[in-house]
């Protein structure tokens, strides 16, 4: 009787432990096939070696890009569109590039050929270096909508002169302006969840929760856009949520959060409505409609206005191409390097590039 619980156990344990080889060998040939970067495979390979199953567990939930297939799909069907309809950007707009030798003709060059996006010439920027100043351009210009109110975020968080914003939108609504709202399901979830989005349905606006948590999604992976476009004039980018921070987690005790925003007038605005309307049509199944491209000039015209290019970013199509950039800058640089960032976690290419410039 011990005999054969003896025989039992080692042949329980020898499945086990052969089990655990035969995943160890199998992830690992994934994570060097996947061609991380060395620190991100190395760290994979220890986590998977040294934890049984449980490292195996943590890759196959954390490791992959698993956004759904149909989601997937959506993203195919709408980047294609994208890029066809990209191919008569130059035809219509202005496009330019940094003059050979310039700091900026590395990144131009890089950005042309990984994305195919141009830059774009005769664009006039303001930075909007605090949320006062933000919501304050961002209202005024709402209410002068025309066509249509475009707004994609990672956060919405209502209160304070977050609400202001969404009293404007109805208010563009109501005038007849299409208006769109594209939040992250989960940074967003409270908003989602809260007593005006029933008011915000009711009234036509159209509010999408991107890539919702489900099982065999990765949750960690998320919508970290904060984008407005209006109208195809003007647009707004930075690092702002659409939330008033004197009333965002002040029971936390995080204090106030300090973002920067850019708001753009000019040919750019073009491209950053197309990564709008890409964008809407993953998350929300609607067919991909091709911005319209601005037809009315500017008030004052630009004859040197600032040289544009948009580049989106996140874990398709193009995973790696802000890091490429980011090296890119780095090596270019020939007098100073500002980095201005709330997340400092350099790699070893980063950190080697660093180091190269000083």
């Amino acid at each position: 009787m011990v005999r054969r619980m003896l025989d039992n156990l080692h042949f329980f344990s020898t499945l086990i432990l052969t089990a655990h080889w035969l995943i160890v060998i199998g992830l690992s040939l994934r994570v060097i096939a996947r061609r991380l970067p060395v620190g991100v495979s190395l760290a994979w390979l220890s986590v998977v070696f040294s934890v049984p199953f449980a490292g195996a567990a943590a890759y196959l939930f954390f490791g992959g890009k698993r956004l759904g297939g149909t989601r997937i799909a959506r993203q195919s069907v709408a980047e294609d569109a994208a890029k066809a309809d990209a191919r008569g950007l130059k035809d219509q707009l202005e496009t330019s590039s940094p003059a050979r030798g310039d700091t900026g003709y590395a990144l131009y060059r890089q950005t042309l050929g990984l994305m195919g996006i141009p830059s774009l010439s005769g664009n006039q920027l303001c930075l909007l270096h605090n949320h006062e100043a933000v919501f304050e351009a961002l209202i005024e210009d709402i209410k002068q909508a025309k066509e249509g109110c475009r707004l994609a975020f990672y956060i919405w968080h209502e209160g304070g002169r977050a609400d202001e914003v969404l009293t404007s939108i109805l208010e563009a609504q109501g005038r007849g302006v299409i208006c769109q709202i594209l939040v992250d399901a989960v940074g967003s979830a409270p908003f989602l969840k809260g007593k005006r989005i029933e008011t915000l349905l009711a009234a036509g606006i159209k509010v999408v929760g991107a890539l919702p948590s489900s099982f065999g999604r990765r949750a960690d992976l998320r919508y970290h856009r904060k984008t407005v476009v209006i109208d195809g004039r003007v647009a707004y980018t930075g690092s702002q949520n659409l939330g008033d921070p004197r009333f965002f987690k002040q029971a936390s005790g995080v204090g106030t959060w300090v973002d920067a925003v850019v708001r753009i007038e000019g040919p750019a605005v073009t491209s950053l409505a197309k990564m709008f309307a890409v964008d809407w049509s993953i998350e929300s199944g609607e067919a991909f409609e091709a911005p319209k491209f601005r037809a009315e000039p500017l008030k004052e015209p630009i004859s040197n206005g600032a040289l544009l290019q948009v580049v989106p970013s996140g874990p398709t199509p193009y995973p790696d191409g802000i890091r490429q950039l980011l090296l890119t800058a780095i090596y270019s640089a020939r007098q100073s390097i500002t980095m201005t960032t709330p997340y400092f976690v350099p790699d070893e290419a980063i950190l080697t590039a660093l180091l190269s410039a000083a």
